[in-house]
């Protein structure tokens, strides 16, 4: 007996079989790709990995940034975000011939979510080049300002707004060891090993030192 069913009615119910059997199918075949490709994808780069080849620099600096709030009797520190690395800001190229494994020769890594901040950011300095780098040079990676006048003040006002009464100082030594404190340079700090350098925005007219004391 001839099926009296129209055709078309007949090929769209097949169609419509094979399209419920082929999403799950390409649901597994997307889900596997993904999987594939992000076993495969290589670690992210890293300022504090070490150099794959002897760098004829490599050392590290702290620096501490730090806003006082008008009383002087409370701070809260700037932290730097991953700076000359991949994926990080990249501000400036002038050195990027002397950095290693992919990185800008002064960089920093972005804080660990989940960690204590010690109060000071890590700069790394590697370079396959033997030069004099200064603060300054790792501000202009970072894309940001650095001085104690009002024309070239430190960071810019999305990071520290400018404010009457307020001025910033440098002070180069470890602030754990009292009376070792030095006003820095700020045209030229150069950076060297184990250095600790201190930057301190505060109001003159609160009791608060600054980072001298």
């Amino acid at each position: 007996m001839a099926d009296s069913r129209p055709r078309g009615k007949r090929g769209t119910g097949k169609r419509g079989r094979l399209f419920l059997y082929a999403v799950p199918i390409i649901a597994v075949v997307f889900t596997a790709g993904v999987l594939a490709l992000s076993l495969n994808r290589p670690p992210p780069v890293l300022c504090s990995d070490a150099a794959q080849k002897t760098p004829a620099m490599d050392f590290s600096v702290a620096l501490s940034i730090q806003v006082a709030n008008s009383a002087g009797n409370q701070t809260r520190f700037i932290v730097t975000p991953a700076i000359g690395i991949p994926g990080g800001i990249w501000a400036n190229s002038t050195y990027n011939a002397y950095g290693t494994n992919g990185r800008y020769p002064l960089c920093s890594d972005a804080p660990i979510p989940g960690t204590n901040y010690p109060g000071y950011n890590t700069i790394h300095v590697r370079s396959t080049m033997p030069l004099n780098y200064t603060l300054r040079d790792f501000f202009n990676v970072w894309g940001q300002p650095l001085g104690k006048n009002a024309t070239d003040r430190t960071l810019s006002s999305d990071v520290v707004r400018s404010t009457a009464g307020y001025v910033w100082q440098m002070c180069i030594g470890n602030p754990t060891t009292p009376g070792n404190l030095v006003l820095g340079n700020w045209t030229y700090e150069p950076l060297v090993s184990g250095k600790f350098i201190t930057l301190v925005y505060f109001n003159t007219n609160s009791s608060y030192p600054g980072c001298i004391g």
